[in-house]
C-alpha cells in the first residue's frame, strides 16, 4: 500500500516513485503478514499463499522499478495503485473478508488513491477492487469468515501503527519539498535573470521597509541610495551587438553583487539602470563603494577591441528624516542621476535636498586584462565593507 497527498501535484514526476516507495513496502509487506496470519487456519491452495507472498514482498520493488523508469512516472504510479487495489481485494477475498482486516485494507487503499489522484482515482480504484474480486472469484471459492483471531488483530494493529508512521513521514518529506519549491520560486520571482541581482519589485519592497525603519528610528540614519545608469548603452548594442550589451549588464551585476554586504541591496532597476541601497553609509563611503565597482569592472576585458568607452553615471541621495516617502527619496537620487546625464556622463553627483554636494568622475577606456565570465555574476566570493 502507498500514500501521497494532493501536494504531490507540485512535485516532479521523478519524485513520486521515491515518495511512495516506503509506504508501499511497509503497507503491502505488513499486510501480507496479516493475510498469512488469517490463512493459517484456512485450507487455501498453495497458489494463494504464493500470490500473497509475491504481492507483499516482490511487487513493491517491481512497482518502483516500473514507475521510476517510465517516461511518465506519475501515470505509471497511478497504474501501480490500481494493481495495489486489485491485490488488496484478492487478499481480502481469500481470507473471507475478516471485518477488522477488511475495514483497514479498504480504508488504506481508498486513502492512497484519494490522496494521489483525488475523486477520479478513487473511483478508478473502486473499479480495480471490483475487478480483482470478480477475477479471484473465478478461481477461488468464497468462504465468509468475519471473525478474526488475536494473532490477526495483533498483526493488523502493527500494520496500522507502522503504516501511519510511514504516511506521516512521507507527508513531512512532501511538505519540505513543497516549501523548498515555494522558496525557490520566491527567489526567482525577485531576481533579475540577466544580472543576477534583485529585480525592481524586490528592490522597491526592500526600500519601503528600510525607509519605514529609518523614519521610526529603528535603523542608523546613515543610508545612501544610488542610481547607476550605463552610458552609451544603445550605442553599445547597435555597434557591438546585443550580446555585448548583455555582457555589460552582467559585468555590472557581478561587480555590484561582489561589493555589497549582507545588509545592502542591489538591483537591476530597469533596462540599463541599477539601484543600490547602502546601509550605514555616508557620502565618502558611497564614493568609496563606487571606486571599488570601477576597479571590478576595470578587471574585465569586455571592450578591448571597441572604441566605445565603458562609463556609467551615478546619482546619490542620502536619507533625510524630512523625506515624506520612499518615492521622494527615489526622486532625489533620480534627479541627481539626470543632472550627471545633462552635464558630463561618467560622473557622480551627491544630491541632498536638491543641492549638489560634489562630483566624482568615473571613466574606463578599454582597460582590462582578465576576461569576464557571466557565471561569476551568480556566485560572488567576496564581500567588502561599504
Amino acid at each position: 500500500m502507498s500514500s501521497k497527498s494532493s501536494s504531490a501535484r507540485v512535485l516532479s514526476a521523478t519524485q513520486l516513485p521515491k515518495q511512495i516507495y516506503l509506504p508501499r513496502v511497509l503497507g503491502l509487506g505488513l499486510g501480507a503478514l496479516c493475510i498469512f496470519a488469517a490463512l493459517r487456519d484456512q485450507a487455501r491452495p498453495d497458489w494463494v499463499w504464493m500470490l500473497t507472498l509475491i504481492g507483499g514482498f516482490a511487487w513493491p520493488h517491481l512497482a518502483y522499478l516500473h514507475s521510476s523508469r517510465a517516461k511518465e512516472s506519475g501515470r505509471a504510479e497511478k497504474s501501480n495503485l490500481m494493481i495495489d487495489a486489485a491485490l488488496t481485494s484478492f487478499a481480502l477475498y481469500a481470507i473471507g473478508f475478516s471485518i477488522v482486516l477488511s475495514a483497514i485494507g479498504i480504508t488504506l487503499t481508498a486513502m492512497n488513491n484519494l490522496s494521489v489522484g483525488g475523486v477520479r482515482l478513487l473511483a478508478k480504484g473502486c473499479i480495480a477492487t471490483l475487478a480483482g474480486l470478480m477475477l479471484t472469484a473465478v478461481f477461488l471459492p468464497f468462504e465468509f469468515r468475519p471473525a478474526s483471531s488475536l494473532l490477526v488483530q495483533s498483526a493488523t494493529m502493527l500494520l496500522v501503527v507502522m503504516y501511519l508512521i510511514a504516511y506521516a513521514w512521507t507527508m513531512w518529506r512532501m511538505a519540505n519539498s513543497l516549501q523548498e519549491s515555494r522558496d525557490a520560486l520566491h527567489v526567482l520571482s525577485q531576481t533579475d535573470a540577466l544580472s543576477g541581482l534583485k529585480n525592481r519589485g524586490a528592490f522597491e519592497s526592500a526600500l519601503g521597509e528600510r525607509f519605514a525603519d529609518l523614519k521610526a528610528g529603528h535603523e542608523n540614519a546613515r543610508m545612501a541610495l544610488l542610481f547607476i545608469d550605463m552610458d552609451y548603452f544603445k550605442q553599445i548594442n547597435d555597434e557591438s551587438g546585443h550580446a555585448a550589451g548583455d555582457g555589460v549588464l552582467r559585468a555590472m551585476g557581478w561587480a555590484l553583487k561582489s561589493e555589497i554586504r549582507e545588509e545592502d541591496v542591489a538591483a537591476r532597476y530597469g533596462g540599463d539602470e541599477f539601484a543600490v541601497l547602502l546601509n550605514h553609509a555616508d557620502e565618502p563611503a558611497a564614493l568609496a563603494f563606487l571606486d571599488r565597482i570601477k576597479t571590478r569592472i576595470q578587471s574585465t576585458s569586455l571592450f578591448e577591441n571597441s572604441a566605445i568607452p565603458l562609463t556609467w553615471s551615478t546619482g546619490v541621495s542620502m536619507f533625510v528624516a524630512s523625506m515624506p516617502s520612499p518615492a521622494a527619496w527615489v526622486a532625489e537620487a533620480d534627479a541627481a542621476l539626470y543632472k550627471v546625464k545633462e552635464s558630463e556622463r561618467g560622473g557622480v553627483i551627491l544630491r541632498q535636498n536638491l543641492a549638489i554636494i560634489g562630483t566624482h568622475p568615473i571613466r574606463i577606456e578599454n582597460a582590462g586584462t582578465e576576461s569576464f565570465s557571466p557565471a561569476e555574476s551568480l556566485d560572488p566570493t567576496e564581500r567588502r565593507e561599504a
